[in-house]
């Protein structure tokens, strides 16, 4: 082999590990977006299935749902 063969070999064995750990990085990131997207989805039918008068209680309207999602209400507090 060549040095410059010897050089690229070098180069693709230390790359290949920081490819993975990128792959895997971007994997856990797009699977926590999902999750998350997820939560939200489950929390939103939620509160549409609520009754005014419950969301009265825990503070919110009807129009103040999506905006209550978007900023974190807790509902397991607010419903206790």
């Amino acid at each position: 082999m060549t040095t410059c063969h010897l050089q690229v070999h070098a180069f693709q064995t230390a790359a290949t590990p920081r490819l993975a750990a990128h792959a895997a990085q971007a994997i856990r990131t797009a699977w926590a977006r999902y999750v998350s997207h997820r939560q939200r989805w489950r929390e939103l039918r939620e509160l549409r299935a609520m009754d005014d008068m419950s969301l009265k209680d825990i503070g919110i309207t009807r129009l103040d749902i999506r905006a209550a999602i978007r900023s974190g209400v807790d509902l397991d507090s607010a419903r206790h």
